[in-house]
């Protein structure tokens, strides 16, 4: 109703307020609460105790603590068992590399010798230079493949 309250949140005026809550305090004292003898109150408090909780029990701070500590320690030796199979993977990964790459040498040094051999006597038109190229190139894979692994050695 326009002009009755001039309040923009409508709250009622401060005397309303009072009047309203003075009738509430009033309806309270009038009501009688029933008197329980001291000895129902205790009944009733020990049923209410003797109810099982529904709450865990709470666990004491050395627990939790031995715990923690616990999963600390599991989580360490699990952290370097993964760091220790990383480290042997590369380990692993790089015997692999270099042993391919001995096996290359080995295998292709001659093979290059025996195609410069061929190439050669195709040009002066013998036979027995491709026999000269492949062992030089043996020859030569196998020192290649023996400085190799010997770099190898020294950088493990």
């Amino acid at each position: 109703m326009p002009g009755e309250n001039d309040d923009p949140l409508n709250m009622p005026s401060e005397d309303a307020a009072l009047e309203r809550f003075k009738k509430i305090r009033a309806e309270l004292e009038a009501m009688e609460l029933p008197d329980l003898p001291e000895d129902e109150i205790d009944k009733r408090t020990q049923a209410i105790s003797s109810i099982p909780s529904s709450l865990p029990e709470v666990p004491s701070l050395e627990s939790i603590r031995a715990k923690a500590w616990e999963s600390k320690e599991r989580y360490d030796s699990k952290k370097a068992e993964t760091a220790k199979a990383y480290r042997q993977d590369r380990e692993n990964a790089q015997g692999l590399g270099v042993g391919l790459s001995i096996a290359y040498i080995i295998v292709g040094f001659p093979f290059v010798g025996i195609l410069l051999g061929w190439l050669l006597d195709w040009k002066l038109g013998t036979q027995y230079i491709k026999g000269i190229g492949a062992l030089a190139g043996a020859t030569m894979g196998i020192v290649v493949a023996l400085a190799q692994i010997n770099r190898n050695a020294k950088n493990t």
